[in-house]
């Protein structure tokens, strides 16, 4: 039986932050928010059902499934990988068959309208390329929730970065081989690197306090944690505005001028 706390927090988070029909989420999970009530798997499916419930079927649930190592290993097979973000990713794919787009880095698992022709997307940049699905994540109108995350765990923030050209970072081609049908198949991956040098970690602080006055965020207590959401396009826009203003001010280097 489910813990009727859990039932009643996962009601609030939807209700307070305003979740509705048609709604396409990209959602950073901590899976310890719903261990907190109940150490217990079927938690995390009556919370993703609750989710899915309420979007429809015209909505999409997207969730990061991103593997770094590949960068590291050199080579993968894109069947195996496995997500390095977070338990809920890895369950949820594995327990509702749920596909993912085939980019070895930046992958994104999908349950909706979305997950259809997944071979589209980009393969082999990490944010640049004709069709990267994090185009997709403004282009329609997605929210971002951060499921008891940290605010600087919005990775659309690092595409931004790219579409700005962060002058902390720079393009650098990786030689990976795909292990496909026994046959090693070898292409460059481009990724925007951080320079050495500097501390290019975003800044939490800078980027919470940013959002809360500009009033374009909502918070949510959950339990012990903090939940959030925003709309990418609103993120876009405010982080774009201040980008221009000053390229160094999300970062954690303190050399530069904030």
């Amino acid at each position: 039986m489910l813990n009727q706390k859990l039932k009643n927090e996962v009601e609030k988070l939807i209700i307070n932050l305003k979740i509705k029909k048609n709604d396409n989420l990209l959602i950073h999970s901590n899976s310890a928010g719903i261990f907190q009530f109940d150490n217990n798997l079927n938690s995390i499916d009556y919370f993703y059902s609750e989710l899915k419930k309420k979007i429809g079927k015209s909505g999409n649930i997207v969730f990061p499934f991103y593997n770094y190592t590949v960068l590291k290993k050199k080579h993968f097979n894109n069947s195996k990988l496995k997500c390095e973000v977070g338990f809920l990713p890895n369950y949820l794919k594995k327990k509702y068959k749920l596909k993912r787009t085939i980019n070895p880095v930046f992958s994104h698992l999908i349950d909706g309208p979305l997950s259809l022709n997944l071979e589209k997307y980009e393969k082999y940049s990490a944010f640049g390329g004709t069709n990267n699905f994090f185009s997709k994540i403004l282009t329609n109108n997605f929210k971002i929730i951060g499921f008891c995350c940290p605010v600087n765990s919005i990775t659309i923030l690092h595409y931004l970065e790219y579409l700005n050209k962060a002058p902390y970072r720079f393009n650098k081609k990786f030689k990976l081989f795909e292990i496909k049908n026994k046959k090693h198949c070898h292409f460059h991956y481009d990724y925007f690197v951080g320079k050495r040098k500097i501390n290019y970690s975003l800044n939490e602080n800078k980027i919470r306090n940013l959002l809360i006055q500009k009033k374009k965020i909502n918070f949510h207590k959950f339990g012990f944690f903090e939940c959030w959401i925003i709309n990418a396009i609103i993120l876009e826009k405010i982080f774009s505005e201040k980008f221009t203003k000053n390229n160094y001010y999300f970062i954690n280097d303190t050399r530069f001028k904030k």
